[in-house]
């Protein structure tokens, strides 16, 4: 594994928490961890398979979640100061938050829960660890041949962008005859 960008999760939740607050709004801890999930695989995406921070997740009935964190946040943020976080990471984070901080957490889940690796580890009433690969391979990869499905994020979620090609009109002149009564 290689050196993750930040040193902990709890340091993104920070970033997250500190932002929300930052816009007046109440940071679910569904929401922080679904944001998280996706930070984890956007990054990923970015940076050849690099890990944005040291940990796994774990996919159940309602998602993806860093355990570590989940266990940490049973009992509230942890009071932590400013996050230590890079000029680079914090606009990464930044970009993860105006592309997702708009959506509620059900709208977070419903897109996390549609993708073919929640679908590959859910197994009801059971967790499942699921691999950085296993993630990111849903959204996409930054290796993938032109010729690839490619998969971005519009304002409702995850879409496979592929060319446009034009379908075939009929020929007028031969549907002219058809219109005449």
């Amino acid at each position: 594994m290689t050196k993750p960008a930040v040193p902990s999760a709890l340091e993104v939740a920070n970033w997250f928490f500190k932002r929300a607050e930052k816009s007046g709004i109440y940071l679910e801890e569904d929401k922080l961890h679904s944001l998280i999930y996706l930070a984890q695989t956007h990054y990923a995406l970015k940076n050849e398979m690099q890990y944005l921070l040291p940990g796994l997740f774990i996919c159940n009935n309602d998602g993806f979640f860093e355990p570590n964190l989940k266990k940490i946040l049973e009992y509230g943020m942890p009071l932590m100061g400013k996050p230590e976080i890079s000029d680079r990471i914090n606009e990464f984070l930044e970009l993860i938050w105006q592309k997702y901080a708009n959506k509620n957490t059900f709208e977070l889940i419903s897109i996390i829960k549609e993708t073919p690796a929640y679908r590959q580890h859910h197994k009801k009433d059971e967790v499942t660890l699921v691999s950085l690969e296993d993630m990111s391979r849903n959204f996409g990869s930054q290796t993938q041949p032109a010729s690839a499905k490619k998969i971005l994020i519009s304002q409702n979620g995850p879409v496979v962008v592929s060319q446009w090609t034009p379908r075939k009109l009929k020929d007028s002149k031969n549907n002219q005859g058809d219109n005449h009564a």
